[in-house]
């Protein structure tokens, strides 16, 4: 591993962003974004990032329980405790995201103006005729008789 990668690593874990990780490494802010990216994908630097990340959870006792309990005391916080509305709030969404009960994203799409176009080509289509196929005078074309289909048959 360079000297940049492992920089990259350290900056990254204090900002948990590859690209002003990457940039605080040493790569130029032009390309940070990419190299950033292309860094994060890179299989050792990934391995190292988990091992690190395992490794300041076991420290600090960092559980999905744990996580979980503290939201949900943040999530019922009683305002005369110092709770506040936009905290629990942003408590119950990070407790219903790792629940996996968060809303999937709804892209909505007009296609009002595909179908009128759809629409359009099904009736040129349909008002098209089969061209007229002539009659071709190539043998292999021709009917087999009955008893000669009979005779290749058997």
């Amino acid at each position: 591993m360079t000297p940049k990668q492992e920089r990259f690593i350290q900056e990254y874990q204090v900002s948990g962003n590859a690209t002003q990780a990457a940039i605080a490494a040493g790569y130029s802010e032009k390309s940070g974004k990419s190299i950033g990216t292309e860094l994060l994908s890179n299989p050792t630097i990934r391995a190292e990032l988990d091992r690190l990340q395992a490794e300041r959870n076991a420290k600090h006792e960092l559980t999905l329980e744990r996580i979980l309990i503290g939201l949900l005391k943040e999530a019922e916080l009683p305002k005369s405790e110092g709770g506040t509305p936009s905290v629990r709030v942003a408590a119950w969404r990070a407790i219903a995201d790792i629940g996996g009960f968060s809303a999937p994203q709804r892209i909505e799409l007009d296609v009002t103006p595909l179908a009128a176009r759809l629409e359009t080509a099904r009736k040129r289509v349909a008002a098209l005729t089969p061209p007229e196929i002539p009659p071709s005078n190539d043998e292999t074309d021709k009917e087999i008789p009955k008893e000669n289909r009979e005779k290749n048959a058997g």
